[in-house]
């Protein structure tokens, strides 16, 4: 069997970043990092390329929160994938929306799991594995107000409601 393909989403965080840095020298993997934007993603470059990594690591581009990019990332990627590990996660200090109207930490760390999951699922292989970063603050889900639209907005709240959205 050829190298296994893992995509890791988050990897300009430390646990994105250190769960990528394993899966490429450790467990063989061939690694994709999403990072959010190009100047995150030339950094994961510059932490995470050495010699020794040449051909196990490409680093992607795509804001999480933007369902059309990771979409499109979707419908751009060509090999089986074997592992599918959601990190990613935002924490902005006061409310904001993305364009498409959705509060932009839900969006990101809830939703953007499921669209990677949606836009990924016709490249899992069979026996894959997707991996969704929780944690152990997670709790607090107001199902009634999911995105901070009736209550004032508090991101420590907001983080850990999505991180239980996220175990749910």
């Amino acid at each position: 069997m050829g190298r296994r393909n893992a995509l890791i989403t988050g990897a300009g965080g430390a646990i994105g970043k250190a769960i990528a840095r394993h899966l490429a020298r450790e467990a063989d993997f061939r690694v994709s990092v999403v990072c959010r934007d190009q100047h995150r993603a030339r950094q994961v470059v510059r932490d995470l390329n050495h010699a020794e990594d040449e051909g196990r690591l490409a680093v992607l581009v795509a804001d999480l929160s933007r369902p059309q990019q990771v979409f499109a990332l979707g419908r751009d990627w060509t090999d089986p994938l074997h592992l599918l590990i959601n990190a990613a996660a935002v924490a902005p200090r006061r409310r904001q929306e993305t364009r498409e109207g959705v509060e932009l930490q839900f969006a990101t760390n809830v939703l953007g799991y499921f669209w990677m999951i949606q836009a990924f699922a016709p490249h899992l292989v069979a026996g894959a594995r997707i991996v969704n970063l929780a944690s152990y603050w997670a709790g607090g889900l107001d199902l009634d107000d999911l995105e901070f639209r009736h209550r004032p907005y508090d991101n420590n709240a907001a983080y850990r409601q999505a991180k239980q959205a996220d175990r749910m």
